[in-house]
């Protein structure tokens, strides 16, 4: 199979995070794009809606498959869109009090999980800092943040802005 953006009806920028559903489609996640291929890599859909209205959202987080629904976590305003992969939105939940650098993993129960890691801020000198990698989960309304495990983590931050934050090299430098 091959996935590529012949033919005009989309063009890759920042091709990243890809996922296989059940039924053999592949996801794909791509800057302003959440698209779907099916199992030949013929394009099917792009979930993305840039807004920040209903089903809308301005920046796609991340992303998990659940059986044969897709859920997005974007942001402004942060929420999480649950769709079928015809591409029929079938919920969408406000995230009310939710930490930054949260990745969205997966599904479990009635609790969405994520893993949180916060780069040190506002760092221009060479140095190791913590940033513990933290698995949180909250409820499908966005409410009940829970914290389930913290892994120590240390980063080695070199010099050099990138967004106003210094650039972030990620060396492990001691992990559990």
């Amino acid at each position: 199979m091959r996935i590529t953006d012949e033919g005009g009806e989309i063009f890759f920028q920042y091709p990243n995070t890809v996922s296989a559903a059940p039924d053999g489609s592949i996801f794909l996640l791509d800057r302003d794009m959440m698209l779907r291929f099916d199992k030949q890599g013929k394009f099917l859909h792009n979930f993305f809606k840039k807004g920040q209205g209903p089903g809308e959202m301005v920046y796609i987080r991340s992303y998990a498959l659940d059986g044969v629904r897709l859920i997005v976590v974007g942001s402004n305003p942060d929420k999480f869109l649950t769709y079928d992969f015809s591409g029929e939105l079938l919920e969408e939940t406000v995230l009310h009090d939710v930490p930054v650098f949260l990745d969205f993993k997966f599904l479990a129960g009635d609790r969405l999980h994520f893993v949180k890691n916060e780069p040190p801020m506002n760092s221009d000198k060479p140095d190791v800092f913590d940033a513990p990698y933290v698995l949180l989960s909250m409820d499908q309304q966005g409410r009940d943040l829970k914290e389930h495990l913290s892994l120590p983590c240390q980063f080695l931050v070199a010099g050099g802005a990138i967004s106003g934050m210094g650039r972030l090299t990620d060396v492990l430098l001691r992990g559990r």
